[in-house]
């Protein structure tokens, strides 16, 4: 859920915007030029500018919530094991790297 949350809030926000935009284009339609009116619908339209900006997101959330959730993990070995069962660990880190 919380990798989701940061896609969730920027759902709503561009939907909003999205909304809002639109409203109040058609609600001042009748004091508005054609081009411009076309113009203004055409700059709402910013989904493909939010669909390359989500993979993005996406990415960046599930790596922040990887990261806490490796750290979190990692201090709990730290806190739970005795020093030689760290010792140990340690030195298996060492031999991956």
């Amino acid at each position: 859920m919380k990798t989701l949350m940061l896609f969730f809030l920027l759902s709503c926000i561009n939907s909003f915007c999205y909304n809002f935009l639109r409203g109040f284009v058609h609600l001042n339609k009748p004091k508005l030029s054609r081009p411009l009116f076309f113009a203004l619908i055409e700059v709402s339209i910013h989904l493909p500018q939010y669909s390359l900006l989500l993979p993005a997101v996406l990415w960046y959330s599930y790596r922040k919530v990887s990261r806490q959730a490796a750290e979190k993990h990692q201090e709990k070995l730290d806190r739970d094991a005795p020093e030689n069962t760290k010792l140990h660990f340690n030195m298996i880190a060492e031999s991956w790297r």
